[in-house]
């Protein structure tokens, strides 16, 4: 016929080139244990990802990449740190913080179990609460001195699953320590 024929569609978003020779460039920043994990394995679970695809359509062969390590120290905590910045969604519910310095935007995650677990009757998780990557989180009052040099920040949620009581969705962020300006005393 005449008409666009397309019985099934996908929205797609591409991350533009650097430049137009190469394949665009994306930065991962991985916090880890290296008592737990050395930084080879985890390289190696990267790459292995990377293979295989990440995200909802990598059985359509969307989502590889590849990596390349580019280690960087963290950043020192500026002299008069009081607040931190989030590098991505953390939950921020029963964290010690104050609420008059601390600046979030709250997401709702919809979570489904996978695996054998989505056929089963109950395959979908309570919602959380996540506030999004950017957030700026001051601790509060009562909390100082704080430890500026910590590298995470958040908490596991429970209570999330009926099929899979032991389920803990992660609400734990890389953080950054930073001296946010403030008005008030």
């Amino acid at each position: 016929g005449l008409e666009q024929f397309a019985p099934y569609t996908v929205l797609q978003r591409w991350h533009a080139p650097t430049d137009h020779d190469q394949a665009p460039t994306l930065t991962l920043t991985c916090i880890h244990d290296a008592e737990q994990l050395d930084a080879d394995a985890l390289l190696a679970a990267l790459r292995w990802v990377g293979e295989l695809g990440y995200g909802a359509d990598a059985n359509t062969g969307m989502g590889r990449f590849d990596v390349t390590p580019c280690p960087l120290p963290w950043p020192e905590p500026p002299a008069q740190a009081n607040a931190w910045l989030t590098l991505g969604p953390l939950a921020p519910a029963g964290l010690a913080l104050d609420s008059a310095h601390s600046y979030y935007t709250l997401d709702v995650r919809f979570g489904r179990h996978g695996d054998q677990d989505a056929l089963s009757g109950l395959p979908f998780k309570r919602p959380v609460m996540l506030a999004h990557p950017g957030a700026v989180l001051a601790p509060a009052a009562a909390q100082q001195p704080t430890d500026w040099s910590q590298l995470w920040l958040g908490q596991g949620v429970g209570g999330v699953s009926n099929a899979r009581p032991d389920t803990v969705p992660q609400g734990y962020a890389p953080v950054l320590a930073i001296a946010c300006p403030r008005d008030t005393p």
